[in-house]
């Protein structure tokens, strides 16, 4: 995962919780059969 994308994630996350919305992190750790990304996949 490229450095850019992690700051995204990131600058997403902090504005969401800024608005007060509910935000949680996830981090894909084990996949099984076909997924458009591998394990370490981070998302908002």
């Amino acid at each position: 995962m490229a450095m850019k994308e992690i700051y995204d994630i990131i600058k997403a996350f902090e504005a969401a919780r800024r608005e007060g919305r509910p935000t949680a992190l996830a981090t894909v750790v084990h996949v099984e059969g076909s997924a458009y990304r591998r394990q370490r996949l981070k998302k908002i």
